[in-house]
């Protein structure tokens, strides 16, 4: 008997969360990104800018990382003007 989570596919936000009986794929966020969104939020408690005054902030960018095998099991098709952005793994 199928159970609900082989009925839908998953998504996954982090690169290892993707990949053959893993997740399906997504827009990847990514570590680097992350990284540069903090170092600004430093830079500004660095020149003395109040903290109260920082908003909170998250990376904006990531990367689309679809897994070929999830993609066959589920049969999802990736349109031509996306599959050209993405990175395949398995």
């Amino acid at each position: 008997m199928a159970t609900k989570s082989d009925r839908a596919p998953r998504v996954g936000f982090w690169f290892f969360s993707i990949g053959k009986d893993k997740a399906l794929g997504a827009l990847v966020l990514e570590s680097i990104h992350q990284g540069a969104t903090a170092e600004q939020i430093i830079k500004a408690i660095f020149a003395d800018k109040p903290v109260s005054k920082i908003r909170p902030r998250v990376a904006e960018k990531g990367r689309f990382i679809f897994s070929k095998s999830q993609i066959n099991k589920y049969q999802v098709n990736v349109p031509s003007s996306m599959a050209i952005l993405v990175t395949w793994v398995d």
